[in-house]
């Protein structure tokens, strides 16, 4: 049911006024249920207590009366002095003897009887009938037998059943002692008889019955072995008490709640101090709550008056306030809905409430409509790419898990993730600058949503890595087919500042299946299908399979005995010397990093190298390759050979490093070898990753007289520009033009023309990988200073360095 504002505003006022009224009513009533609870329970105490202290008068009186009659000299001598049954006489004068002095006990308020039982059967009595030959023989003998137990020193007081049957009380209140006497010349005391004082209940039960404890409340009375002294009902005295109250008795210390006869009560009680009795007040629960009735009377009374003022204020608001509203209403609705016209400014009149929310709703109503256009903006930034406008990694890893979802579920019959890199787009973004790198990017995208199909998701992940999820496929063959398109859209080339670029890119390409986790795991393999592609030489498809997956994990194991492999001393030093070509001395030596595996064996540098440049441990290896090369160099400059030199291979991982030169330093002063013997080597791949924090790298080594070496010159095409910047010495030209110099005339003429542009800047040329004596000879007809290769020696042991050194070559030592 739909309420209008007038119900809800009555609903919302008579709340507001019944919750706190019940709030307070409720705890009015409990405080006052409390209160009454508690000052019952006090009052009620007060009172056992006070008839507890009753009771210890009443019984401490007949204990005083009992003990002075059991202390009657008189009383126990006639006693020790019994006559045996036959001797009539003798036992009539004990009797007149002793009844004479219990006479002057009979006269004692409420003493019914008082009775001797001698052990030997006779009997004396006193009290309300001198007729004493009708006796209840098993109370008289359970009476004897109590007394005995007890002993001479102690008493028992309970309500039991009289012992003289034609006495007019039938229940009593009994109190026994033993009589002993000493006899003399024995240290011993022996009993001679029991003393029964039985006093009449009538007594306490005139003294009980004048104490009110309210409506419903009782008193009662119980001895030592809990039989009903005192109870309002006189028909119940002298039966047990009941076995829960017993029970309840023992248990507990406090007072407790009872349910007898389907009414609950609340217990009080306390025991006297030596008797062993306790007086008990059992008053019913229900009385608690009659007291506070009045509250809940007076609550429902304030509630009604609640309600009447509640609905007379809720009629007020509705006719002058509920109206002005609705026409605010009516424009919310539209605004819920999204019909036009809600966003239509509302006229205002007057200077009221009313007048100023109106106001508010027409400024919410802009400012809600500039942020509809901020929101959307930001949800699109937070999911697309702000260079290309594709969506991002996010919104691509959302749209690859609920594909993921649906095919665990049965819903997609095949999909698969394309991963795709361009190939060599670094060279474009480093020699044209980033904002042609960015045009490059915003082309590549463009070209990619026309290679793809409508309801296929595109996404840039960043960099220039692109992502595409293809799903409804047809079968891996549809796949590929589109992989090929792309490959065909991004082949056009394009002109940026005037360069003519065109676009080649690597793809990797998983298939989507139910035993994917994540979207990560497939765009991990993914990913290693597209590096698999880049391995093969680019611009081509890879599609990830289980071999790939056990390459991986075949790197990965690599990795992890990579990072133990210094620390196992499995790394150790090639050196190859390095030679003048216009006398054949030898210059100095190249320290190449090799790795003998204990299970693998020699494992190739081109395997664990771009692995280690990949972990970063392409930087440990570095340091370490240098301070082993230098202790070596020291060890050759000791043994006579002070102007040879070595060069080592520094990684473009070690220039993310801000210690770099401090370290290398370092590494100097610790193995004291003079800078100028040791050859940086770095490639111009390297240099082109950061070039301006390279350059300044390399200054200030430059600065240290450390010498410097452009290694794999000519394989990313530098501008003469570009190698005037740097502070090197030596040009390495790279073995793959060397190779080809007998048979190529272009890489003859590249070789030649990097030897002619480095002696021009003048910089010492360095040829690496010279095999056979054709190449030696043309690199020294055209100029070429130096030379490495296999012709003159293969990579030898550091203990073969000084066997080559003293076997007679021909050598000039001349300094780097």
């Amino acid at each position: 049911m739909k309420l209008s504002l007038t119900i809800k505003f009555i609903i919302f006022l008579h709340l507001a006024s019944i919750i706190p009224l019940l709030i307070v009513g409720l705890s009015a009533y409990e405080v006052s249920r409390t209160t009454l609870r508690d000052e019952l329970k006090r009052s009620t105490s007060q009172l056992i207590q006070q008839q507890q202290e009753y009771l210890d008068l009443q019984l401490d009186q007949i204990e005083s009366l009992i003990t002075n009659i059991s202390s009657v000299e008189t009383i126990t001598h006639a006693l020790a002095e019994e006559p045996a049954p036959e001797d009539s006489y003798t036992r009539l004068a004990t009797q007149a003897r002793i009844g004479y002095i219990l006479d002057g006990y009979a006269n004692l308020r409420g003493l019914v009887s008082i009775d001797i039982f001698t052990l030997g059967g006779n009997h004396y009595h006193v009290g309300d009938t001198l007729d004493i030959s009708n006796i209840r023989t098993d109370v008289r003998d359970r009476l004897v037998l109590r007394a005995r137990s007890l002993g001479p020193s102690e008493m028992w007081a309970g309500i039991e059943q009289n012992v003289n049957t034609v006495s007019n009380t039938e229940q009593v209140l009994t109190v026994l002692r033993l009589i002993s006497i000493t006899d003399r010349g024995s240290p011993t005391t022996r009993p001679i008889a029991a003393l029964v004082v039985n006093y009449d209940i009538d007594y306490l039960y005139e003294h009980f019955r004048r104490i009110d404890l309210g409506a419903g409340g009782i008193l009662i009375v119980v001895d030592s072995e809990q039989r009903i002294v005192y109870h309002p009902n006189q028909q119940i005295i002298g039966s047990q008490l009941s076995s829960d109250l017993k029970e309840r008795l023992q248990s507990t210390q406090d007072d407790f709640t009872a349910t007898i006869d389907g009414e609950e009560l609340l217990v009080s009680y306390a025991r006297l101090s030596r008797h062993g009795w306790a007086v008990m007040s059992l008053i019913p629960t229900k009385t608690l709550s009659a007291r506070a009735a009045t509250i809940s009377t007076a609550m429902g009374i304030a509630l009604l008056v609640a309600f009447t003022i509640a609905g007379a204020a809720a009629i007020i608001f509705s006719y002058t306030i509920v109206a002005p509203l609705r026409q605010l209403t009516r424009r919310f609705q539209l605004y819920r809905a999204d019909v036009p016209g809600w966003e239509a400014p509302l006229p205002v009149r007057g200077h009221d409430e009313i007048a100023e929310l109106t106001r508010w709703f027409n400024l919410f109503s802009e400012s809600l409509q500039m942020r509809w256009k901020i929101e959307d903006q930001l949800r699109h930034q937070a999911t697309h790419d702000a260079l290309t406008g594709l969506p991002n990694r996010v919104y691509f890893s959302e749209q690859l898990a609920m594909t993921l979802a649906r095919t665990q579920a049965g819903e997609e019959s095949s999909a698969a993730v394309l991963f795709l890199d361009l190939d060599r787009f670094k060279i474009v973004n480093d020699s044209l600058g980033h904002a042609a790198g960015d045009q490059v990017l915003i082309i590549t995208a463009r070209r990619l949503r026309a290679a793809v199909r409508m309801d296929d998701t595109l996404a840039r992940l960043g960099g220039d890595e692109f992502a595409i999820l293809l799903n409804q496929l047809n079968g891996t063959d549809e796949a590929i087919q589109i992989a090929d398109r792309i490959k065909q859209e991004l082949g056009a080339p394009f002109e940026i500042q005037g360069v003519e670029v065109a676009l080649r890119a690597s793809i990797g390409i998983a298939i989507i299946s139910n035993t994917y986790a994540n979207p990560e795991d497939l765009l991990r393999e993914a990913d290693t299908a597209m590096y698999r592609a880049k391995a093969a030489g680019g611009t081509g498809y890879m599609i990830f399979d289980d071999a790939m997956h056990q390459q991986s994990m075949e790197i990965l194991r690599l990795e992890a005995d990579l990072r133990h492999a210094i620390g196992r001393h499995e790394l150790h030093i090639s050196y190859q010397p390095i030679i003048r070509l216009d006398n054949g001395a030898i210059q100095g030596f190249e320290a190449l990093i090799r790795w003998h595996h204990p299970e693998r064996g020699e494992v190739a540098p081109k395997d664990f190298l771009p692995l280690a440049e990949e972990t970063e441990l392409i930087q440990q290896i570095d340091m370490w390759v240098l301070r082993s090369a230098c202790t070596d160099l020291r060890h050759w400059h000791e043994a006579g050979h002070p102007t040879l030199g070595v060069s080592i291979n520094l990684s473009a991982r070690n220039f993310q490093n801000m210690r770099l030169v401090e370290q290398i330093q370092a590494i100097m002063l610790e193995t004291k070898i003079s800078p100028r013997s040791i050859q940086l080597e770095i490639t111009e791949r390297a240099i082109m990753t950061d070039t301006e924090r390279t350059i300044s790298i390399l200054e200030q080594l430059s600065d240290l007289e450390i010498q410097i070496a452009i290694d794999d010159f000519g394989t990313n095409y530098s501008s003469l520009a570009f190698l005037k910047r740097l502070p090197a010495n030596n040009v390495k030209i790279d073995r793959s033009f060397v190779n080809d110099i007998s048979t190529s005339l272009d890489a003859a003429t590249l070789t030649s023309a990097i030897i002619a542009m480095g002696h021009v800047l003048g910089l010492k040329i360095i040829a690496e990988g010279v095999e056979h004596s054709g190449q030696q000879e043309f690199l020294s007809k055209h100029g070429c200073d130096l030379a490495q290769g296999n012709l003159f020696s293969l990579p030898i042991r550091a203990n073969q360095v000084t066997m080559l050194l003293t076997n007679g070559l021909n050598r000039e030592p001349v300094a780097f």
